[in-house]
């Protein structure tokens, strides 16, 4: 459930950033579109690293009990 979450949270914010995130170049496009895709990328990042130095840290899927 909570991958299904996280899933549609960044599939969201790759449609919007695409939505936003094209000609003409405007400030305001340039800003809604390109900060929520390097935010992505920055944190996408930092979680890789996290689960490549200790892959027992952050469980794949969690289990409902």
């Amino acid at each position: 459930m909570i991958r299904s979450v996280w899933t549609f949270i960044i599939i969201s914010v790759v449609f919007f950033s695409i939505f936003f995130f094209r000609p003409p170049w405007t400030v305001e496009n340039v800003i809604m579109g390109g900060v929520p895709l390097v935010f992505l990328l920055f944190f996408g990042y930092r979680f890789w690293r996290a689960k490549k130095e200790n892959p027992h840290v952050l469980p794949d899927d969690y289990e409902d009990n």
